[in-house]
């Protein structure tokens, strides 16, 4: 009889804990990878310095290709680090820039230099950013609409979950990047990109305390 009852006792629990459980997993969460909601943030060139003093470009690590380039506008001029000269799509929207990793790399952010003032029509929009290691599993990571920008509009990867308590930001890991120009302002068909960089975290010593960093060195 003592058994008997324990038995009638667990059954009658058993609809509360279902319960609790569909009620658990009701509950919004945020995908992870999932764009973030907040206004997208354009810097200066004085802005992006201070924020390269704790992360690194690794775009001269990878292979880009873009989905169209009018002739004397592609991949060179978007990355030669002058802000007079641009990549220019020739093609159907969205324009795509794809950047390919040979390894896994750790991506905190991207910075895409725009000049609404001298390129008005062919300044992007709206666009969206893409990470993953092959065409199968692609993930929206970030995305932006944007109002006249002149700057650097950056863009930072991973969700703000996942940045440390610290404040040092999250990364998202992949080896291909893809920045997809989804609207022009103005309507505008073609698109221009005057820069692209791709920031990882800075390198860190093999050795974590003075004492083991003393050894690299020959006496």
């Amino acid at each position: 009889m003592v058994v008997f009852h324990w038995l009638s006792q667990c059954v009658s629990l058993v609809p509360e804990i279902r319960c609790c459980c569909l009620r658990t997993m009701a509950a919004p969460t945020r995908a992870a990878g999932a764009p973030s909601a907040e206004p997208p943030l354009v810097v200066s060139d004085d802005r992006l310095r201070k924020i390269e003093a704790n992360l690194v470009d690794v775009g001269d690590r990878a292979v880009w290709r873009v989905s169209s380039a009018k002739h004397g506008n592609g991949v060179v001029q978007l990355r030669d680090g002058n802000p007079n000269t641009f990549w220019q799509s020739d093609g159907v929207q969205p324009h795509m820039v794809e950047v390919t990793f040979q390894r896994l790399t750790a991506m905190v952010c991207i910075a895409i230099r725009l000049n609404f003032a001298g390129d008005e029509s062919y300044t992007p929009r709206r666009l969206n950013v893409r990470v993953g290691t092959h065409p199968g599993d692609m993930a929206e990571v970030a995305a932006a609409e944007l109002e006249s920008p002149n700057g650097w509009l950056l863009l930072y990867l991973a969700p703000e979950a996942e940045a440390s308590v610290d404040g040092t930001p999250g990364a998202v890991f992949g080896t291909v990047l893809q920045l997809n120009v989804v609207e022009n302002h103005q309507n505008g068909r073609d698109t221009h990109v005057r820069g692209i960089k791709v920031y990882s975290f800075l390198p860190q010593p093999v050795y974590s305390t003075a004492l083991f960093e003393s050894f690299t060195m020959l006496r």
